[in-house]
C-alpha cells in the first residue's frame, strides 16, 4: 500500500524532455507542500480567535486553493505540466494581490514580500521569461497599490514620501532579486547544459569503453574458441594420422598377403629403372623373375605379332597414368612350344611434378582358357545368327510357298461364293474358304510371333477414326457371336478421341484376338467392349480398352502363364476348344509395343474381362471426343422415345445413347411391359426401338405389334443371323437395323425417323450387300491393266477377279516378257509379282521405271511374301502400292481405286 501510495505521490518523469521533468517535479513538491498547508490550516480554524466571519471567508478560500491544487495535479499527471505550473503561479499571484489590497490595504505589510517569493518560484518553475513576465506583473500591482494608498483610497499610517521611499526600497529589492535570479537560473541553466554535455560525453565514453570491452571479449572469446578448435584439429589430425598409419601398416599387410596368394603375377614398375622393385613371386610361368624383369627381356618372351603392341603400351604407361589400362597379348613360358595368353592391367601408385607415374602397380592374369571360351562363344554366336538368318528365310520362304497355293484356294472359293449355288454346295464351299481361313490365321500368328521375338516387328503410325476401327472389327465377329446367340455390344465414353494416330491394323488384331477368344469361350450371355480415355498431357491420351465376356472364366492357378506363347488352359486329349495358343501372346507383344499392357481379371464359371492399354495422340480438330457420339440434334431434343429390348444391357445402352442426344427414353423389355408403359403415361411416343424376336411370324413381323404402336416410327433391331434367314419384312415406312447397333447408325435411322418429310435427305439404312451382288467397277473397262503372274492358279485368280470386277488383262509369264510389254504397250496399271523365272517382280519394275520414269505405270505387288520387310522392297523398287496373297477381291478392289483417285488429281503423271 505504501508503494502505491509513493507512486501516486511521485511526479512524473518525461525522458524524452528532462527540463519538462524538472519543471514537473518542482511543480509537484509545492502542490504538495501547499495542500499540507492548507490542509492544516482548515483544521486549525475551528480553535482559532477570529470571528465567525474571517473564519467563513478564509474556509473558502482555502478551499479553492486546495480545488485549484488539485486541477494543478491533474493537468501535471496528464502531461500538461506548463499549464499546471503556469496555473498554480497565477493562483499565488492572486493569492498576494488579494490579500494585499483587500484585506491589508496596505501595501506597508509583511506580505509584501510574497512578491519577492514569487518572482523566483517562476524563474524556478517557468524559466526566464515567465520570470520577466511576473517581474513586470508585481511591479504593477505595486505601482497600483502605491497610488490607490496616495489617493487616500487605502488606508495609510504614513505620509506619501514615505510610501514612496518604500516602493523604492521595495522595487530596488525586486530589481536586484530579479537579476540576481536571472544570473542564477543563467548559470544554473548553463551549468545543467555543461553537466548534460558532460554527461552525455561521459555516456558516450562509456558506451565506447563498454564497446571495446564488449570486442576485446569477443576477440578474446573467439581467440579463446580458436585455440579450442585448432587445438581439437591438430588432436583428430593427430588421431586420424595415427588410424591412416595403422591402417597403411594393415592395408601394405593385406596386400602383400593378397598379392602373395593372387593367383595373378604382380610386380611394381618404375619407368625410370631398368628393373623391377617388386614381384609378389620368382616365377611367372615357369620363368625366373630374373630373366624377366626387364623391358628387353619381356619382351623377347612376346609373340612376334604382338610385340610392337607391347612396346607401345609400356611407352604410353611411362608417359601418363592411365590407371586401369589393359593389355592383352601372347606369352611363351618356359620349357613349353604353345603359347599363353596374357592380360596385363596397370595402375599408377605415384606421379611425379610433371605428371607422368612414378610407380606402377601392374597384374598380369594368364587368360588362355578364357580367350577360347570367347572364341567358342563367338563361333556360337554367329552359328546362331546363321541359324536366325535361316529361319528367318524359311519362314519368309514357307509363307510364300504356302500363302501361293492358299490363294487359289481362297480365291476361288469367293469366286465360288458369288455363283449360284445349291444350299449343300454353298455349304461345301463355306466349309472350305472357312477352313483356308483359319489356316491363314494360324500361318499369320507364326509370322508374327516370330517377328515379336525377334524384335522385327514395328507398327505404322497414322491418323484413323477409333471408333470406325472398333466397329469395323465387332462388324467381323458379328456373325460368329449371332450363331452362338451371343448379344456383341460396346460403349466408347465420350471423353475418348475421334482420331488418333497409332497402327489401326495392329489395333484390329488385338481386339479380334480377343473377341474370338470371348466368342469361342462364351456359350450364352453377352460380349461387351469398352473404350475409356484418361488424358496424360497435352494432346496425349492411354486408351483402355476392356472385353467382358460371361464364358466358362479362367482359373486363378492359370493366370500368371495365359501370355506365354504356345499356352492354352487346357491341353488334354478331350479338349473341347481349339487353337494354337498364339494369340495372347502375340497381343502382349503388340501392346507393349503401343506403350501400353494387358492383363484380365476372371472368376472361373462367371466369365472374364480382358483389359489392355495403348499410348497415343489425337490427330487434328476431332479430338474432342463428343464428335464420336454424335452431338444432339433439334429433331430428337425431348422426344419421347420407347425401347423394346429383352436383353438388360443392351436395353441399358440404348437408353443410354438416346439421353446422351438430349431423348427421353422408356426401356422395356416386351410387348406387355410396353402396354403397361404406354397405359401408365397417356402422351404418345415418338419413335420406337424394337428388337425382333425368332418366335414372330417371319415376313408379317409388323402384325405382332399392338395397334397403338403401329402408327409411331420404329427402328427393327434384328441379329444378323436371322437377316440372313430372310426375315423380317419390315412394315414401309420403318427401318431396319443389323445388330450389334453403331452409335452412328442409331443416330441417323433416329433422325431420319422423326425429321420432317421435306427434311429428310439422309440415305436409307439397310443391310449390308448381300454375297452375290454385282461387284463390277463402272468405268473400270477402260484402264489397260497387265498381270505378271508364273503361277498358273494364281493367274487364273487374278483374272477371275478382275473379271468380277469388271477389267480385263494381258498376261506376263516372267519380269522378261512385263518389261517387254511395258516398253512396247501403255499400260495404266500392273499387276506384279515378285518371285518369278527368269527376272523377279524387283527388277522388272526396276527396267521399267528406268526406262519409262514418271510417265511409267502404276506398279502394284502382289506376292506372298506379307512381312513388312518385303513390303518396303517393293516400295523401294519403285512400286506404288502392295496387296498379299491371298489376294482377296476388296483388297484388290481397294488398290485399283486408290490408283484411280491419284490418277484423277490434277498434275498426275498419267491419268487413266
Amino acid at each position: 500500500m505504501l508503494k502505491q501510495l509513493g507512486r501516486l505521490l511521485a511526479a512524473p518523469k518525461f525522458p524524452e524532455d528532462p527540463q519538462k521533468t524538472h519543471t514537473a517535479y518542482w511543480l509537484n513538491v509545492i502542490n504538495l507542500i501547499s495542500l499540507l498547508f492548507l490542509s492544516i490550516l482548515i483544521g486549525l480554524l475551528p480553535i482559532s480567535k477570529m470571528d465567525a466571519q474571517a473564519k467563513e471567508s478564509l474556509f473558502w478560500i482555502d478551499l479553492a486553493l486546495i480545488s485549484t491544487l488539485l486541477a494543478s495535479s491533474y493537468l501535471l499527471r496528464i502531461g500538461f505540466v506548463m499549464q499546471a505550473a503556469l496555473l498554480v503561479i497565477s493562483l499565488f499571484f492572486a493569492l498576494v494581490t488579494y490579500v494585499n489590497t483587500f484585506v491589508f490595504q496596505s501595501l506597508r505589510n509583511p506580505h509584501i514580500i510574497d512578491y519577492l517569493i514569487l518572482i523566483p518560484l517562476a524563474g524556478l518553475l517557468l524559466g526566464r521569461k515567465a520570470l520577466s513576465i511576473v517581474v513586470v506583473m508585481s511591479l504593477i500591482v505595486i505601482g497600483v497599490i502605491f497610488g490607490l494608498e496616495s489617493t487616500q483610497r487605502l488606508h495609510a499610517n504614513l505620509p506619501p514620501e514615505t510610501t514612496l521611499n518604500e516602493l523604492t526600497i521595495i522595487a530596488i529589492g525586486i530589481a536586484m532579486n530579479t537579476l540576481l535570479l536571472r544570473w542564477t537560473i543563467r548559470a544554473t541553466e548553463e551549468s545543467e547544459k555543461a553537466a548534460r554535455e558532460t554527461v552525455k560525453a561521459l555516456t558516450k565514453a562509456n558506451a565506447e569503453i563498454l564497446l571495446g570491452q564488449a570486442e576485446l571479449e569477443e576477440s578474446r572469446a573467439a581467440l579463446e574458441k580458436r585455440v579450442r578448435e585448432r587445438t581439437t584439429e591438430l588432436a583428430e589430425v593427430n588421431r586420424r594420422l595415427q588410424i591412416e598409419f595403422e591402417e597403411r601398416q594393415q592395408s601394405e599387410i593385406r596386400f602383400r598377403s593378397l598379392a602373395e596368394n593372387s593367383p595373378d603375377f604382380i610386380y611394381i614398375w618404375n619407368p625410370r629403372e631398368p628393373k623391377w622393385e617388386y614381384s609378389n613371386r620368382e616365377v611367372f610361368l615357369g620363368c625366373p623373375v630374373s630373366q624377366i624383369n626387364s623391358p628387353q627381356a619381356f619382351l623377347e618372351r612376346v609373340h612376334p605379332d604382338d610385340q610392337a603392341l607391347v612396346r607401345e603400351y609400356c611407352h604410353s604407361l611411362s608417359e601418363m597414368p592411365a590407371n586401369g589400362k589393359q593389355c592383352e597379348f601372347r606369352f611363351r613360358p618356359a620349357n613349353q612350344a604353345e603359347w599363353e595368353w596374357v592380360q596385363s592391367r596397370a595402375t599408377a601408385l605415384n606421379v611425379d611434378e610433371g605428371g607422368r607415374p612414378g610407380q606402377l602397380l601392374v597384374n598380369l592374369t594368364v587368360i588362355t582358357e578364357r580367350k577360347t571360351h570367347e572364341e567358342n562363344l563367338r563361333r556360337a554366336k554367329e552359328a546362331a545368327e546363321a541359324a536366325s538368318r535361316a529361319k528367318s528365310a524359311f519362314l519368309a520362304n514357307m509363307s510364300h510357298e504356302i500363302r501361293t497355293p492358299m490363294n487359289g484356294v481362297i480365291g476361288m472359293t469367293s469366286l465360288l461364293l458369288a455363283s449360284d449355288l445349291s444350299p449343300e454346295q454353298r455349304d461345301f464351299v463355306e466349309t472350305i474358304r472357312q477352313s483356308s481361313d483359319s489356316l491363314l490365321t494360324i500361318l499369320n500368328d507364326i509370322l508374327d510371333l516370330s517377328k515379336a521375338e525377334s524384335g522385327k516387328l514395328e507398327l505404322e503410325q497414322k491418323p484413323f477414326d477409333v471408333r470406325q476401327c472398333l466397329e469395323e472389327t465387332i462388324d467381323l465377329m458379328a456373325l460368329k457371336a449371332a450363331e452362338k446367340d451371343l448379344e456383341l455390344l460396346y460403349w466408347v465414353e465420350p471423353d475418348v478421341p475421334v482420331q488418333i494416330l497409332g497402327d489401326p491394323t495392329r489395333l484390329r488384331q488385338v481386339l479380334l484376338n480377343l473377341l474370338a477368344n470371348a466368342i469361342k469361350f462364351t456359350e450364352t450371355g453377352e460380349i461387351l467392349i469398352r473404350l475409356s480415355a484418361r488424358p496424360l498431357c497435352e494432346g496425349e491420351y492411354e486408351l483402355q480398352f476392356s472385353v467382358q465376356d460371361t464364358g466358362i472364366g479362367i482359373p486363378a492357378d492359370r493366370l500368371a502363364e495365359l501370355f506365354q506363347p504356345f499356352n492354352q488352359i487346357d491341353v488334354s486329349n478331350t479338349r473341347k476348344y481349339g487353337g494354337t495358343g498364339l494369340g495372347l501372346a502375340i497381343s502382349k507383344h503388340l501392346c507393349e509395343l503401343m506403350g501400353g499392357q494387358i492383363w484380365v481379371e476372371s472368376q472361373e464359371g462367371v466369365g472374364s474381362t480382358f483389359f489392355f492399354t495403348i499410348r497415343t495422340q489425337s490427330f487434328g480438330e476431332g479430338g474432342n471426343g463428343d464428335a464420336g457420339h454424335l452431338a444432339p440434334t433439334a429433331a430428337l431434343h425431348r422426344r419421347r422415345v420407347l425401347i423394346i429390348e429383352p436383353h438388360a444391357r443392351s436395353r441399358e445402352l440404348l437408353a443410354q445413347y438416346c439421353s446422351l442426344w438430349g431423348m427421353e427414353p422408356t426401356a422395356v423389355s416386351s410387348l406387355a411391359a410396353a402396354q403397361a408403359a404406354a397405359d401408365r403415361c397417356p402422351e404418345r411416343f415418338d419413335a420406337c426401338l424394337l428388337a425382333y424376336e425368332p418366335a414372330w411370324n417371319g415376313t408379317h413381323a409388323g402384325q405382332e405389334r399392338p395397334s397403338w404402336l403401329r402408327s409411331t416410327p420404329t427402328i427393327w433391331l434384328i441379329s444378323p443371323i436371322h437377316r440372313l434367314k430372310g426375315g423380317p419384312a419390315v412394315p414401309n415406312g420403318d427401318i431396319l437395323l443389323i445388330k450389334p447397333i453403331k452409335a452412328s447408325g442409331l443416330h441417323q435411322a433416329l433422325t431420319r425417323c422423326l425429321m420432317a418429310p421435306s427434311q429428310q435427305g439422309l440415305p436409307t439404312v439397310t443391310a449390308p450387300q448381300a454375297p452375290g451382288a454385282n461387284e463390277a467397277g463402272g468405268s473400270g473397262s477402260t484402264i489397260r491393266i497387265l498381270l505378271a503372274e508364273d503361277n498358273l492358279v494364281n493367274r487364273k485368280v487374278a483374272l477371275q477377279m478382275l473379271k468380277r470386277l469388271g477389267f480385263e488383262a494381258d498376261v506376263a509369264a516372267n519380269g522378261i516378257e512385263a518389261v517387254e510389254a511395258a516398253i512396247h504397250r501403255p499400260y495404266d496399271v500392273i499387276l506384279m509379282d515378285v518371285q518369278m523365272p527368269e527376272m523377279d517382280g524387283l527388277e522388272a519394275t526396276r527396267q521399267i521405271r528406268q526406262k519409262l520414269g514418271a510417265t511409267g505405270p502404276y506398279i502394284i505387288a502382289m506376292t506372298a511374301a506379307a512381312m513388312q520387310l518385303d513390303k518396303e522392297k517393293c516400295l523401294a523398287a519403285g512400286m506404288d502400292d502392295f496387296v498379299p496373297k491371298p489376294t482377296r477381291i476388296d483388297d484388290l478392289r481397294a488398290a485399283l481405286e486408290r490408283y484411280s483417285q491419284r490418277a484423277t488429281m490434277p498434275g498426275s503423271a498419267k491419268p487413266a
